[in-house]
């Protein structure tokens, strides 16, 4: 884990992950670089009228988003001019589907994509290139609250295990966070007992995969009760002071986008901590 990417959009989040990725990278003893995207609206079409006439196009929207990618830009660029260090910048502007597929792409050459997300319920530039970035980057994704302040240490981690292909796969991608942690929690919510007769349980591997990796941890398995799957992970990662909640993206076969109802998504959106997420 030494080559970190963070996302910037030009909204007013983009300090706070510059920040985070130079805590991040240091921590990590590695590099880190900036993409900064631009979400750019779809152009309008003109629609022949009765007479053979073609209405006025308004590109005024399409005009202002230009502008404001440019600003952005430079904006970014004298910010981090003064650094001792060079940072490599990348530079796309597009529209929704293009521009996080641009992201993604990119994203295939680091280890670890950087970003906060904005409050629950806003569709903006942020989640829908999270979302690409998750099913096609290949990569993880270290994700943090809005205006989230860091050391870039994580003693306490807390991991959702459900035994998924996904969560297999952030345990993986997250090993380095996991072995410099003092305690890793593995969390199995509402997650099947020992079959009678058999003397292993379904958790078992995870534990010991985990101890082969000179991780220390514990298991915990909990019922969710009347909680919602989501509403029970982040008690409990409340309960253990945990730093960094590592768990699976699940994603809708086919399409750029979790379910929307996901455990993974309602998560994201509530989490008062950082997670470390892959798909």
């Amino acid at each position: 884990m030494k080559d970190f990417l963070a996302h910037c959009d030009g909204g007013s989040e983009d300090n706070v992950r510059i920040a985070i990725a130079d805590v991040i990278a240091n921590r990590f003893k590695g590099s880190w670089s900036v993409v900064l995207a631009t979400e750019l609206p779809s152009l309008p079409i003109g629609v022949g009228s009765p007479g053979g006439m073609v209405t006025t196009v308004d590109f005024g929207q399409y005009d202002e988003a230009i502008a404001h990618a440019g600003k952005s830009k430079a904006l970014l660029e004298k910010q981090l001019a003064s650094r001792s260090q060079p940072v490599e910048m990348h530079f796309f502007n597009e529209q929704s589907e293009a521009l996080g597929q641009k992201v993604a792409e990119l994203s295939r050459t680091f280890d670890v994509f950087l970003t906060t997300l904005p409050a629950e319920g806003a569709e903006t530039n942020t989640s829908r290139v999270l979302d690409q970035v998750l099913v096609g980057g290949g990569g993880g994704a270290l994700v943090f609250p809005a205006a989230f302040q860091t050391d870039g240490v994580f003693q306490r981690i807390t991991i959702a295990w459900n035994g998924s292909r996904e969560a297999s796969r952030a345990v993986g991608l997250a090993m380095r966070l996991l072995q410099a942690a003092d305690e890793v929690t593995v969390l199995l919510v509402d997650q099947p007992l020992r079959t009678a007769g058999v003397e292993t349980r379904p958790s078992n591997r995870i534990i010991s995969h985990l101890e082969h990796h000179n991780v220390k941890c514990r298991l915990a398995r909990v019922e969710s009760g009347e909680m919602k799957t989501f509403e029970a992970i982040l008690a409990e990662t409340a309960l253990n002071n945990a730093q960094l909640l590592v768990m699976g993206a699940q994603a809708e076969g086919g399409l750029m986008q979790w379910f929307k109802g996901s455990v993974s998504r309602q998560v994201l959106a509530a989490a008062p901590i950082p997670l470390f997420v892959a798909h």
